[in-house]
């Protein structure tokens, strides 16, 4: 077998191994958008907080539970399939911010 061939077989078989788990991560936060509204809604206790188009396929929203200070940041796109861009606690309204950021340091 020649060099190349055996290094072109490793090349393959690596960027396989890195693409096929960021695939199914992507698959795995992913859904049609009356899904993930239910389970953000019922599960985690989330309500649309704000959100704005990005482009004109689109659209980004911020859900949160004000009582657990959960957030998460959706994507929908113009077919109706939202993903889940990122999550997390303790969330901050803008009336918060400014407060914090107008005490003294």
């Amino acid at each position: 077998m020649s060099s190349k061939f055996i290094l072109a077989t490793a090349v393959i078989g690596f960027c396989t191994g890195i693409v096929t788990p960021a695939l199914a991560q992507v698959a795995a936060n992913c859904a049609p958008r009356a899904e993930v509204i239910d389970r953000l809604s019922g599960y985690y206790g989330e309500a649309l907080d704000g959100g704005g188009l990005q482009s004109d396929s689109t659209l980004f929203e911020v859900w949160v539970s004000r009582a657990d200070r959960n957030w998460t940041i959706l994507m929908t796109d113009v077919s109706g399939l939202s993903c889940i861009m990122a999550a997390g606690t303790d969330w901050s309204g803008g009336t918060d911010l400014a407060q914090i950021s107008d005490a003294p340091a």
